[in-house]
């Protein structure tokens, strides 16, 4: 559990992009962008964080632009920290204290559907019900995933890690304590639970037209496959998503302005949701003055 979990806690897109995508072609737009001025060059790339092989080979403008990088930035870096370590932050953050339980927090029609959901999955409830709402949905969404053979050890951002490894020097967006807090905390999560659900419920039919989205670089669907969608269905679930992506993007948004205050060509690779919409990375740069390019 813990190996896995160092894998992909740092993955905050894992609700909204769940399966991989078929190989890129070399006119796909994607969503990669650059930004410079007399100072500093930072490419700004969306990834998916959870993928397999057919997702390889990058196109060759990503792998380049990576090969010029002095640095790469990434929302965290799973292969840093030690295990004793992850343990006492996924306790901490992850589990409920003393004889608190799962079924205290949630109503028990969602519990009862959470219960089929990991029975069918093979996970036995006993082992998700001294979790909080948001490591019990990450549990189940990548038993689901390796189920289909999707694995976070192939999603962009360890590949980047990895290519980086003690030749470039790795930053990180967030402290894994950080990213765990927002998980330890959501907001409404019952329904939480619910949307995540019928997200993994229905993924097989959304997922060619959302990773189609991907490839094509498609901002609007995309946003709204990640996004509107969702809060146009569920009202109240908007401050859950705003935790998980809006308020991100802001503190985001302003360490790549302070990379763009320094000197040497930077590589982003975050989620792909971070960047797009009103309030997305790239909009967020656009009002402060600096103009990404597409590539």
């Amino acid at each position: 559990m813990i190996n896995l979990i160092r894998r992909i806690i740092f993955s905050f897109s894992w609700l909204l992009m769940l399966f991989s995508l078929p190989a890129l072609c070399a006119n796909d737009k994607v969503f990669f962008w650059s930004v410079e001025n007399n100072k500093a060059k930072v490419y700004l790339f969306g990834s998916i964080h959870l993928a397999n092989q057919a997702i390889y080979p990058l196109r060759p403008e990503i792998t380049q632009a990576f090969a010029s990088a002095d640095t790469l930035v990434v929302e965290a870096n799973p292969e840093a920290i030690k295990q004793s370590e992850l343990i006492r932050l996924v306790k901490q953050y992850g589990h409920y204290p003393n004889q608190e339980a799962l079924q205290d927090h949630i109503n028990p029609k969602t519990y009862q559907a959470l219960a089929d959901y990991a029975q069918n999955l093979g996970v036995p409830i006993l082992t998700l019900k001294k979790m909080r709402p948001g490591f019990v949905m990450l549990n189940l969404t990548t038993a689901q995933l390796m189920k289909l053979g999707y694995m976070p050890d192939k999603g962009l951002d360890l590949h980047f890690i990895r290519q980086a490894t003690n030749k470039k020097k790795i930053v990180e967006l967030e402290s894994l304590a950080e990213q765990l807090a927002i998980f330890s905390d959501l907001p409404e999560p019952d329904l939480f639970i619910k949307v995540t659900l019928e997200s993994l419920t229905n993924a097989n039919t959304q997922f060619v037209q959302m990773i189609d989205a991907w490839k094509r670089g498609d901002d609007k669907v995309l946003f709204n496959f990640m996004y509107n969608d969702q809060i146009n269905k569920y009202p109240q679930f908007k401050p859950v998503m705003d935790k998980l992506l809006l308020k991100r993007n802001i503190k985001m948004a302003k360490s790549i302005e302070d990379m763009l205050n320094k000197q040497g060509v930077f590589f982003v690779v975050v989620g792909a949701a971070h960047y797009i919409g009103e309030e997305g990375i790239i909009e967020l740069l656009k009002q402060t003055g600096y103009s990404p390019k597409r590539l």
